[in-house]
């Protein structure tokens, strides 16, 4: 592993970033079950997921299916809350690093871009 990337485990793994990435992750879903179990003890299970990483442990949960209809029956697949904390803190310090990386004119999952401000772009 290059030295640069070990640099950013640290960054990832740090209570705050976890702790930010706690929030993101429940946006939109605060009242699920799964969701207000994990936030009941929040400091706890950050901290249980900070020590899993940190000392290799970490093991990512299993997958839940479940179809949903709208527009079109699709199947979803889930990962458990604590998995979507770590992708989020993993997102949260990477995101930055890969965006300065990008053209100007990508606009996949990007902040501040998307199909809207594609479509405009195209308008010029």
């Amino acid at each position: 592993m290059s030295q640069k990337l070990k640099d950013l485990f640290p960054k990832i793994i740090d209570f705050e970033t976890l702790y930010i990435a706690a929030l993101e992750a429940r946006k939109g879903k605060r009242f699920r079950d799964e969701v207000l179990e994990f936030n009941s003890q929040l400091e706890e299970n950050l901290i249980i997921i900070q020590n899993d990483l940190l000392y290799k442990t970490y093991k990512v949960g299993k997958y839940k299916q479940f179809f949903i209809y709208d527009p079109k029956k699709r199947l979803i697949m889930a990962l458990p809350f604590k998995d979507r904390v770590v992708q989020w803190a993993i997102y949260r310090v990477l995101y930055p690093l890969y965006d300065k990386q990008f053209i100007y004119d990508s606009y996949g999952c990007r902040v501040g871009k998307g199909t809207h401000r594609a479509a405009d772009r195209l308008q010029y």
